[in-house]
């Protein structure tokens, strides 16, 4: 006999410690309060925000005419330039006619370049134009000069008298000696449609220019009713 035991034996108690050891590690890490590995992950991209767009002013085929006013212009407040929505700037002498002499009351505000139009039939070429108080600077009106620029009914410069009855119903027009004034009353401003007429002055319109839109505008609230025919009262009021 071998002292301390025979070999099998020994192999025996070896192979069971070494069981008993790997159990009671695997059963140290189910322990309740145990940590647990970390998890390693991939950080999540974040979305690039998209940028806002600037503001600009509308061009003019955007433009709608409003008893509110035209685009950012708004009757009864104060035009503002240099901003990226402004439609107009004052410009110094705009009335000299060819005067030398610098004069504060020749200053106008006039549309900034890109409202012009070809086929507007007042304001030398400009699409519209505006009634300024020089002395407080408020907008009190806005002509439109052409027929690129409806009002938010569909109504233009040359629309017929038909066009406008239908509309604005139940409007009953202001009786002037050329024209007929059909006035659209808003919270901020009144919508004046003037629509020629011979009705008082007979044959004063050619026949293809009877019954049609001959002006177009909105004015500032408490203006009555007016007619430019035959006038020189439009903007920007140099004579």
């Amino acid at each position: 006999m071998i002292r301390g035991g025979s070999p099998r034996r020994l192999r025996v108690v070896i192979l069971i410690a070494a069981i008993s050891t790997a159990v009671a590690t695997a059963v140290a890490g189910c322990t309740p309060g145990a940590p647990m590995p970390t998890a390693i992950g991939v950080a999540s991209e974040s979305p690039t925000p998209t940028p806002t767009p600037e503001p600009t002013r509308p061009a003019l085929a955007e433009l709608v005419l409003t008893t509110e006013g035209l685009g950012s212009l708004l009757v009864g407040e104060v035009p503002v330039e240099g901003t990226p929505v402004s439609m107009v700037e004052l410009v110094e002498n705009y009335c000299a006619l060819g005067s030398s002499e610098s004069d504060p009351s020749f200053d106008r505000w006039a549309p900034l370049a890109g409202y012009e139009s070809s086929e507007a039939v007042y304001g030398g070429g400009l699409a519209f134009g505006l009634g300024v108080d020089l002395s407080t600077t408020v907008l009190r009106r806005i002509d439109v000069f052409t027929p690129e620029i409806p009002t938010d009914a569909g109504i233009r410069m040359f629309s017929s008298r038909a066009e406008v009855a239908a509309a604005y119903a139940g409007i009953v027009p202001f009786e002037a000696i050329l024209t007929d004034v059909y006035q659209v009353t808003g919270t901020s401003g009144i919508l004046h449609i003037e629509v020629s007429s011979n009705a008082r002055v007979a044959d004063y319109w050619p026949a293809d220019e009877i019954d049609t839109v001959i002006a177009l505008r909105v004015v500032s609230p408490g203006t009555s009713a007016f007619s430019v025919a035959a006038t020189a009262k439009v903007p920007p009021f140099c004579s």
